[in-house]
């Protein structure tokens, strides 16, 4: 800068400068998400869930996010902030913004889930348990499980156990509320079990034992 653009400066723009914010600068990336029956909205990115209020049950937000910080942000009002998690399929909650309703799923736990489905039978209740088990985080285990014994409305719980016991016998071992539902949609819970051929030979002159070999 020369000394005639310096003295401008000076003189003239520097008392129009704004002083400089306090903190970094961090880029801001957004999304559109609509605020699910229990109260949070899911950000992709990590794949985690962050609360909401609950009156706003069914709404889409915006969400704002950088490195640290998520706002949740509906009609241009804030009304989440949360500390950012890494952690995938975590569930960030403020529980003032849960309502009485669903403060009761604060409440689940295994034993709970293991026990709606022992009403259904032990293959379920089996299953269930197995689930819940391998999964890393148990929020989404319950939600899964809850998935599974709901099942029972729309095929019957003769078919939900017969569904469970299939997929137990089976070679996966891989516990998941898809496995079931395809079960009970291919209606392969209403097939046999496939019994294994054996091959009975009665014994005849043209039989060899093992000491013709020798």
């Amino acid at each position: 800068m020369s000394v005639n653009h310096f003295n401008l400066f000076i003189d003239i723009e520097k008392e129009y400068l704004s002083a400089l914010p306090i903190t970094r600068y961090s880029i801001k990336n957004y999304n559109r998400a609509k605020v699910q029956k229990m109260g949070y909205v899911y950000l992709s990115e990590q794949k985690n869930y962050y609360s909401v209020p609950c009156r706003y049950i069914g709404k889409f937000t915006e969400i704002q996010h950088n490195t640290n910080v998520v706002e949740i942000f509906y009609n241009k009002e804030r009304i989440a902030t949360h500390s950012k998690s890494y952690r995938r399929g975590d569930y960030i909650t403020n529980k003032d913004h849960l309502s009485s309703t669903h403060n009761f799923y604060q409440s689940w736990n295994k034993d709970f889930f293991v026990n709606q489905a022992k009403s259904i039978g032990d293959n379920t209740a089996l299953y269930i348990e197995k689930l819940i088990d391998i999964q890393i985080y148990p929020e989404i285990a319950y939600k899964r499980s809850m998935g599974i014994i709901s099942l029972k409305t729309k095929f019957s719980k003769s078919r939900l156990e017969a569904a469970c016991e299939k997929a137990l016998n089976s070679d996966l071992k891989y516990y998941s509320y898809k496995i079931i539902e395809t079960i009970l949609k291919n209606k392969t819970d209403q097939e046999p079990e496939k019994q294994e051929l054996t091959h009975k030979i009665s014994k005849h002159d043209n039989l060899r034992n093992s000491n013709i070999y020798k």
